[in-house]
């Protein structure tokens, strides 16, 4: 316990909560779903611009393209595969950490 009459440093309080599995669990979470967020919104910038290479695909067509609207869009498909492959992780993570403190409150 921490009282308030003592001088305690910094360190050594970072130093209690690091250990503490309950404390790091919770912080692990909050930072997965920044993560699944981050990743979440990428993939609905990859759909937004797989839209508009759609629109603009008729004119990548014909002898003299290069076919530049397809490599594209399989880039932003291998990037979008990524980021759910990701996402799918980290709530696995998740649902793993949300378990382990309803166990630690019981």
């Amino acid at each position: 316990m921490v009282r308030v009459t003592r001088s305690v440093s910094f360190s050594w309080i970072a130093d209690l909560l690091s250990i503490d599995a309950t404390f790091r669990a919770v912080q692990d979470i909050a930072l997965n779903e920044k993560a699944i967020s981050s990743a979440e919104s990428s993939i609905k910038t990859y759909e937004e611009e797989l839209l508009k290479l759609e629109q603009i695909k008729p004119l990548d067509s014909g002898l003299l393209s290069n076919g530049a609207t397809q490599q594209r869009a399989a880039f932003l498909l291998k990037k979008m595969r990524d980021a759910e492959t990701k996402i799918e992780k980290l709530e696995e993570i998740n649902t793993k950490l949300k378990k382990s403190l309803k166990v630690q409150k019981k």
